[in-house]
């Protein structure tokens, strides 16, 4: 028997409890009666067993066992660290600026 567990990507909209994240993931449906592509969302809660994700980030998740009564999914990669990119692009720019002046 084997087992094809979902893999979904979405976004990190909290990040406040403890290994546990919230994500947002972001898909089309198409409406029955007009045949139009609507944007759906779903927030779903995933296991951050180190705490690294912040709000913002780009994550994957995979769905495994119940974890707790509504975390069901777990944290496989995370793609985007906004806050990370903007201390890089700050460091970058100091010695220049340091050195115009």
């Amino acid at each position: 028997m084997s087992t094809h567990a979902k893999i979904l990507t979405g976004q990190v909209v909290s990040a406040k409890r403890d290994k546990t994240i919230t994500v947002k993931v972001v898909y089309k449906a198409m409406d029955v009666k007009y045949k139009k592509y609507l944007t759906r969302s779903t927030k779903l809660h995933a296991h951050d067993e180190e705490n690294i994700c912040v709000e913002g980030d780009v994550v994957t998740i995979k769905e495994t066992r119940p974890i707790s009564k509504t975390k069901n999914w777990q944290l496989l990669v995370i793609f985007f660290f906004p806050f990370l990119l903007f201390f890089l692009f700050c460091m970058l720019e100091l010695p220049a600026l340091l050195i115009k002046s």
